[in-house]
């Protein structure tokens, strides 16, 4: 247990630094260190994740951090698109989602490293078709496989509104806990997901925000590319154990 808060710390430092990682870490966490099903691990980190997103966003609101018109663009169609995702989450095999999870992970490694090095210079969240289209479909997958979409997002804000790393992470807090937010929703709706207990979902929140805080005042101090190369790396060996632990062990 002392290890899986430790994870939930890290899974707040990574949304504060990065403004994305968090499910992506939630999960593995969840599934690999308390041991609970693929199931409720995917609903207990929309809970877990939206709430520290939405304490992150608190505060990059009073920075003037969150931008309105990407949020609109962005999260609209990713209310839709996440509350579609979660009313189909219920009815897939854990094998499947865990399946789509692991393939988002070596997509986030991929994204997460080419937005590095491109980046938009055309402010202002467009072109509005591409920007929805990206919002929609990184809300099904929140939805469906429990990610808040922040790996997909940072770099979606980067390219398509020439925000800068600031303004990104902090708009993608807020669409991180919008997306989560409807995706349990929608999963609410169906049957029954299964969730941890409160007190459990209360102790890594907290955790989380306070590793959150803590990653918020690292964040100033790292170069943005040195903290991406990290990230890439602690995805990629992610994306190996659960990739192997769902093909052995769980097979096995």
């Amino acid at each position: 247990m002392i290890a899986s808060l430790f994870g939930a710390a890290v899974i707040g430092i990574a949304l504060g630094v990065l403004g994305s990682g968090g499910s992506i870490l939630t999960i593995p966490v969840l599934v690999f260190g308390l041991g609970v099903s693929e199931a409720t691990a995917i609903a207990s980190s929309l809970v877990i994740v939206g709430a520290i997103s939405a304490v992150g966003t608190a505060m990059a609101a009073q920075r003037g951090l969150v931008v309105a018109r990407c949020l609109i663009l962005f999260g609209l169609p990713g209310v839709v698109g996440a509350a579609g995702g979660g009313l189909l989450a219920p009815l897939a095999p854990e094998w499947i989602q865990m399946g789509v999870f692991t393939a988002l992970v070596v997509a986030a490694a991929w994204i997460t490293a080419r937005a590095s090095v491109v980046m938009s210079a055309t402010p202002g969240c467009g072109p509005w078709p591409r920007a929805a289209a990206a919002g929609a479909g990184i809300g099904a997958l929140t939805g469906f496989v429990g990610v808040g979409g922040g790996f997909l997002l940072v770099p979606a804000l980067l390219r398509f509104g020439g925000l800068g790393l600031e303004r990104a992470v902090g708009t993608s807090l807020a669409l991180i806990a919008l997306n989560c937010a409807v995706g349990l929703a929608g999963q609410l709706i169906g049957p029954a997901p299964g969730l941890l207990p409160p007190v459990t979902l209360a102790l890594f929140v907290g955790m989380g925000v306070a590793g959150m805080i803590a990653g918020r005042h690292l964040g100033r101090f790292l170069p943005a590319k040195a903290v991406r190369v990290a990230f890439i790396a602690l995805l990629a060996i992610i994306a190996v154990y659960t990739l192997w632990h769902t093909l052995v062990i769980a097979s096995g």
